[in-house]
């Protein structure tokens, strides 16, 4: 077992920390994809290149910031470095897929020879068997063939199988492969240009063979009430010395991106200073118009009448709803907006709310209402770092350099930039994106590691500032009596759910 283990790690390493920036031969970049059967329900992509050289790893050297993190793990960088050269086999990139009930891990390899050198180093079994290469551990097999490396699983076994006609019949995909395709080559193209670091591709419609629910079913039926002609969703991931980006999406059946079927709002970032906070460290905000939450109110009626006076208080929404909030304590800590149609809506809601806490008060500014702590300050201006968020139809912007001074960390251990999260809407089709605003964000991600403990003392007091206290009122049959009953509520509980 130990041995196994021991070459499944050189093997991994070996696949995908060690690979050279620059290559004598082999494959290209997004060859792999060319394995790829166009109508897999499952596509992951993995860019090694593009990772090694975030991570700052050459071809003979370990570069910050992957050489700070193996120091810290108390690694001896000059003996990596040495051992380096013996395993010069390099791979580009990687691919995963669902064929079947088969899961498949395919990598490229710039030298399968000097690859097949390393595992036979390693104790790995390599043979001859029609037509390819049988790699074989104690409970894993694989396949070498035209410079790739196959590793399948079989889904309902829960092992690892090695069979040379469905290797071949991979290879020999021609147009229906995920480059060739007609449907799927232009994303291939597009992928392989882009460079990100991992790009997955889901075909909802597909994957219904493999999850066989009728729950599944009923919630992509729902999913298409809402986006037009939904078929995919994709994702992917960035890295680069600006920070990390990650983007979600729907794609239709021509895998473009899926319109939404809503009427989708922009939020305006200044509105936000109706629920300005002193020291703000985060904010949140939705697009909430009479357009959008008419559709809603639509479609929520296809599953059920709706009681009037809801449908009514909610009819009187029209604009940017928000909070923002600091790691202050008392009534300075929270506040929250939400722009109305008019006065007499933002009053209504303003009474609603003050009703249900006894902490809470709601004050009216023509038709936008501001609810706060009581006695909580008058409302100041829209944080800086809310200007990420404008135009989005919904978002929320955590300053960590703001977190990170309120925890005592200063100078460049303060330097822990924005995180912003975004709902867009490009052309009609919502787009979710995350993107960290950081310098050197794998540094800096050690920096947070190093800091944790301080780090960890201003999480619970941003989970403690984001706390009121709600009542709920219940009437008791026996006594004839109503009762009031006090909670603590979580607004970042709230979210996050």
């Amino acid at each position: 077992m130990l041995k196994k283990f021991k070459l499944i790690s050189l093997l991994a390493v070996a696949l995908v920390l060690v690979p050279a920036l620059t290559s004598c031969g082999g494959k290209k970049q997004g060859d792999v994809l060319s394995v790829v059967p166009a109508d897999a329900p499952v596509i992951l992509y993995g860019n090694c290149t593009e990772t090694l050289q975030q991570l700052g790893i050459e071809k003979n050297k370990i570069n910050d910031p992957m050489k700070s993190m193996l120091e810290e793990a108390g690694a001896d960088i000059s003996e990596l470095e040495e051992k380096m050269p013996d395993v010069d086999m390099f791979t580009k990139d990687a691919v995963a897929f669902i064929d079947g009930h088969d899961f498949w891990i395919v990598a490229a390899l710039d030298d399968a020879g000097k690859f097949k050198k390393f595992a036979e180093e390693n104790d790995a079994d390599i043979t001859k068997e029609d037509g390819v290469e049988m790699l074989e551990l104690k409970d894993a097999k694989a396949i070498l063939k035209d410079d790739f490396i196959f590793f399948c699983m079989d889904m309902d076994k829960g092992e690892f199988v090695a069979d040379a006609d469905d290797v071949k019949k991979l290879l020999d995909l021609g147009d229906e492969s995920f480059v060739k395709n007609e449907k799927t080559s232009g994303l291939a193209k597009k992928i392989i240009e882009d460079k990100p670091l991992f790009y997955g591709l889901v075909n909802l419609k597909k994957l219904k063979s493999i999850v066989d629910d009728s729950d599944y079913d009923q919630a992509l039926a729902a999913l298409g009430l809402v986006i037009e002609d939904v078929n995919y969703v994709s994702g992917q991931f960035r890295l680069t010395a600006d920070g990390m980006e990650a983007e979600a999406m729907f794609l239709d059946s021509k895998l473009q991106p899926a319109k939404s079927n809503i009427p989708l709002g922009t939020i305006k970032a200044s509105d936000l200073k109706y629920a300005g906070v002193p020291d703000p460290v985060y904010c949140a905000g939705v697009a909430l118009t009479s357009k959008t939450i008419s559709a809603v109110l639509d479609f929520a009626g296809q599953f059920g009448a709706m009681d009037p006076e809801i449908h009514q208080i909610l009819s009187g929404i029209d604009g940017t709803a928000g909070l923002v909030g600091s790691l202050n304590a008392g009534p300075n800590t929270l506040a929250m907006m939400l722009t109305c149609t008019d006065n007499e809506s933002a009053t209504t809601f303003g009474q609603m709310l003050a009703g249900t806490s006894r902490d809470m008060e709601a004050k009216t500014s023509g038709n936008v209402l501001r609810i706060t702590e009581k006695n909580g300050p008058s409302a100041t201006s829209a944080p800086s770092f809310a200007s990420e968020i404008d135009g989005c139809v919904a978002g929320g912007v955590f300053d960590f350099t703001a977190f990170a001074k309120e925890a005592g960390l200063s100078g460049e251990d303060a330097k822990l930039g924005t995180l912003a999260v975004m709902l867009k809407s490009e052309n009609g089709a919502p787009v979710l994106r995350a993107v960290w605003n950081v310098k050197d964000p794998i540094k800096t991600l050690l920096k947070i590691a190093e800091n944790a403990d301080r780090l960890d003392d201003a999480t619970e007091r941003f989970y403690e500032s984001t706390t009121i206290m709600t009542k709920n009122s219940y009437y008791d049959y026996d006594t004839n009596v109503y009762y009031d009953e006090y909670a603590e509520y979580a607004v970042v509980d709230s979210v996050a759910y």
